[in-house]
């Protein structure tokens, strides 16, 4: 979802329900319906997106579940509003916006502020959130591949991040990127 290729994430989206179910992991399911709903949204209309996050809600809702969906509240809270629309006395729905707004809340409160990233910084970071491989950006930059390890390695120090992933959201909800 960070590098915004949906079709690819759709694809993947469908490849996992195989092995999610080797071992009726319902929560790879839940996971997995999200990033689905999050594919469909972006490819074909909230319409799609909706319908299918209404399902991935729907069996969520007999065990209460509610973190996979606060964790990837940025993605899917427009979908989320609708659905809340649509069903206005879902209480289960409320919670999931309720604790989404706060999660996202506190991210963007924590001490991203005070970061700084220098201009290459962000020239790498971005390129990264691309999809691009390190390889492929020193390449672009005309730079070692050494040298965007090394960026990397301050971006993630700077940010507080444990890999590229994390940085990238990081970045994403603070607007360095």
């Amino acid at each position: 979802m960070l590098s915004g290729n949906y079709i690819n994430l759709e694809m993947l989206s469908e490849s996992f329900v195989e092995h999610f179910s080797i071992f009726s992991n319902q929560l790879g399911f839940i996971h997995n319906g999200i990033f689905k709903a999050v594919a469909l949204y972006h490819l074909y209309g909230i319409e799609k997106g909706v319908s299918a996050l209404e399902k991935v809600i729907l069996s969520a809702q007999a065990d209460n579940i509610i973190m996979p969906f606060v964790e990837n509240a940025s993605y899917i809270m427009d979908m989320l509003y609708i659905i809340e629309n649509n069903d206005s006395n879902n209480d289960y729905v409320k919670k999931i916006i309720h604790y989404g707004k706060q999660y996202n809340e506190s991210l963007n409160k924590n001490k991203l502020d005070k970061i700084s990233l220098s201009p290459r910084e962000i020239e790498v970071l971005s390129l990264i959130a691309e999809g691009l491989k390190r390889e492929d950006v020193a390449s672009h930059l005309r730079m070692s591949q050494e040298t965007v390890r090394t960026h990397l390695r301050n971006i993630y120090q700077k940010l507080g991040a444990s890999g590229k992933i994390s940085a990238i959201k990081m970045a994403r909800l603070s607007g360095i990127i």
